[in-house]
């Protein structure tokens, strides 16, 4: 009988993908675009850890552009005065950034 192998899941980042997509209140536009991308980052990376083949990359790809994608709104909402620079602690951003270095070795694989 096979035995089937499990694979490892993806760290859990969507506690401060939902904080991110939370700093933004004011401007329904910007705010909904850094749901959906923030969204996207958690979704497509597990889904990229359970595809085969180029599907893979792919997801790990997406993943990579929709974390980007993440920072990019909070630079627009903070260079709008949407947000404060307060409101974007530097926890926050450090955890993102350390998503994108994942994300982008994931994608290179």
């Amino acid at each position: 009988m096979r035995t089937r192998t499990r694979k490892r899941k993806p760290k859990r980042h969507s506690g401060f993908l939902v904080r991110a997509s939370s700093v933004c209140p004011r401007a329904r536009r910007p705010q909904s675009q850094l749901r959906r991308a923030a969204t996207s980052v958690p979704l497509n990376t597990h889904e990229g850890a359970y595809s085969q083949g180029g599907h893979v990359r792919a997801r790990f790809h997406t993943a990579l552009g929709s974390a980007a994608e993440v920072r990019a709104c909070l630079d627009v909402a903070e260079a709008l005065g949407y947000i404060s620079e307060v409101e974007v602690d530097a926890k926050l951003r450090d955890t993102l950034d350390r998503v994108v270095a994942t994300l982008h070795r994931l994608a290179r694989r």
